[in-house]
């Protein structure tokens, strides 16, 4: 059956008078959703709201307990200690218990919490991975400040 030429079928949707949203403007809308959820204002670059978004998911996945030992572990280094995040693991454990590609990302968001807090701050310095399954890549060594939690 042949349709028509000069209009619309008697079952076609009427035609809309505005365009269809791009993939683009859908994902920047989900992007500003999680945002505004996260707390992060939507005047900060893109870039970072996207880091403080990803580190409050990955502290949302770890396990309450864990993020504790964390706290504490930190917390009882002097002034002036450094350390790496290979450290903190070997101290408290993995988030998850085990290695794994986006399995911990818990480490970093709580180690990029402390720094944000003042808590601990970059020394500048990197050390090479002891860990095997990190194929000696470079980790940050972090120095405990005066500041508490």
């Amino acid at each position: 059956m042949r349709r028509r030429q000069d209009g619309p079928g008697l079952f076609d949707p009427p035609p809309s008078t505005t365009p269809p949203k791009t993939v683009w403007e859908l994902h920047r809308e989900e992007r500003e959703q999680a945002a505004r959820a996260c707390g992060v204002p939507l005047t900060v670059p893109e870039n970072e709201r996207r880091k403080i978004i990803g580190m409050a998911h990955a502290l949302d996945g770890a396990a309450l307990d864990w993020r504790e030992r964390a706290d504490r572990w930190v917390e009882t280094l002097p002034p002036g200690a450094t350390f790496t995040s290979e450290d903190l693991t070997d101290a408290v454990g993995l988030p998850v218990g085990q290695v794994g590609t986006n399995k911990n990302n818990a480490v970093g968001a709580v180690i990029s919490a402390y720094a944000r807090t003042g808590l601990i701050h970059d020394s500048g310095t990197w050390i090479k991975s002891s860990r095997a399954s990190s194929h000696a890549a470079k980790v940050s060594v972090w120095m405990r400040t005066s500041k508490s939690h």
